[in-house]
């Protein structure tokens, strides 16, 4: 005779289910975010490259996967956590989304101007 430990619900697999596919979901924005900023940063990084270094110092333009390599090498080496409580996490993300732009938007302001 079996003596079932818990009374199964009817609903049981589909919480299961539910479960499996929103932690899919997450995991797929958690890498489409990761994957737009990587891009962001790295295109901004491009740009200010070519507006900036390779007039100046008269080197050579930066492909896209070298743009990644400095992008990655400066963000370690310049790294410095902050530990500010007064700004949200909410206020973080959308910030981390919206500052390559205002940078490139900065960047293009100053090449007009100075870099004729």
């Amino acid at each position: 005779m079996e003596y079932p430990i818990y009374a199964k619900h009817k609903d049981d697999d589909d919480n299961g289910t539910r479960i499996v596919i929103g932690s899919m979901l997450l995991s797929v924005i958690f890498s489409v975010c990761l994957i737009y900023l990587a891009f962001a940063n790295d295109y901004v990084c491009y740009h200010f490259w070519k507006w900036f270094i390779v007039p100046t110092f008269g080197l050579k333009m930066l492909t896209i996967p070298q743009s990644i390599g400095l992008n990655l090498v400066v963000g370690f080496l310049s790294h410095t956590p902050t530990y500010n409580k007064a700004e949200t996490d909410q206020a973080k993300i959308a910030l981390g989304f919206v500052m390559p732009w205002i940078s490139l938007l900065s960047g293009f302001i100053v090449k007009c101007v100075f870099f004729q």
